[in-house]
């Protein structure tokens, strides 16, 4: 079965009933069990300097991560395929962003199975840590 992924009315696809999904566009007033807060971004950054950014600090920290042809359609959307290191499950995780407001939005959902013991909020708190680490600069400060 083909991963349910992209948009929908210009926001990223809301979490199924399953817990082995995360994403920032839920409310956490709403679903605390999916919710997960938005990366944070410079606002004079470009979607594309955006991109190549996050790209870079993923492969260059993240061992289990695969370009899934640069789905970027539209411009400011963009898949990664991640596969785990135990059974090689596909996850896949996508970005959304939004630099003029200073946030990128970011959903991972795991392909199969119900739950996935955490691993893909642990994977984008991973992502944001070394985000923030290189890249985020404080005076652009929009999200807590």
């Amino acid at each position: 079965m083909a991963p349910r992924l992209g948009l929908i009315d210009g926001a990223l696809l809301p979490p199924p009933s399953s817990p082995n999904c995360v994403c920032s566009q839920n409310t956490p007033e709403h679903d605390r069990t999916h919710y997960i807060k938005p990366l944070k971004c410079s606002t004079s950054s470009s979607v594309e300097e955006l991109q190549e950014k996050i790209i870079q600090v993923i492969e260059t920290n993240i061992s289990n991560v695969k370009h899934a042809d640069s789905h970027q359609s539209p411009s400011h959307y963009m898949r990664l395929i991640f596969t785990t290191k135990c059974c090689s499950f596909k996850d896949d995780v996508e970005f959304l962003f939004f630099p003029d407001d200073g946030f990128i939005h970011v959903r991972s959902a795991s392909r199969v199975g119900h739950s996935d013991f955490g691993t893909n909020r642990k994977r984008i708190e991973t992502i944001r840590s070394y985000w923030n680490d290189a890249h985020f600069d404080q005076k652009t400060d929009k999200h807590d």
